[in-house]
């Protein structure tokens, strides 16, 4: 988990090495059947609709305790769409993938873990703020996924059509 933060710091204080990339960290939760919670760093370039996340997810602390629960995504976001409707707020409309790993770390001989993918709709509002350098953003997507899981030696298909990552994040531009 340290080298996660680690990760995020070193992804902030990149910024002003590139030209006109933004870096951030966002955070949200899964409005599926199943919710967890996630925190997330993230890398776009202005130059690019391409925007890349790197994703831990935790528990939902609403029903239990806030902790890991091993899971880790990353997805690759493209924003075909990204109009500038006022001054300083965008609406963007992205697809994209995901791509993720599971694996229970309670240290018995046989691990259990699932690997999946799946594919990413969404829309969302960008609000810049310091000439655009500073960004909020906020975003909904749909992301089905399948996948190939063991657990307790056994092989198994599994998939999530209710899949709905909603997150609220900033980003820092140079």
């Amino acid at each position: 988990m340290k080298k996660f933060f680690l990760l995020c710091a070193f992804l902030l204080s990149a910024s002003s090495v590139f030209s006109r990339t933004g870096f951030g960290l966002q955070g949200g939760f899964d409005c599926g059947s199943s919710s967890d919670t996630f925190v997330s760093a993230s890398v776009r370039r202005d130059t690019s609709p391409w925007c890349v996340s790197i994703c831990a997810h935790f528990s939902n602390p609403f029903f239990s305790s806030l902790e890991p629960t091993g899971t880790f995504t990353a997805a690759f976001d493209d924003y075909f769409v990204n109009e500038r409707i006022m001054e300083h707020i965008d609406i963007y409309v992205l697809w994209g993938i995901s791509a993720g790993f599971s694996c229970d770390f309670d240290g018995s001989g046989e691990r259990d873990f699932s690997v999946g993918t799946g594919s990413r709709f969404g829309v969302g509002f960008d609000f810049f703020f310091f000439g655009r350098h500073l960004e909020f953003f906020s975003e909904a997507v749909w992301n089905p996924y399948l996948g190939v899981e063991r657990e307790d030696g056994d092989f198994s298909f599994m998939g999530k059509v209710d899949n709905f990552p909603c997150s609220l994040g900033f980003r820092i531009w140079n």
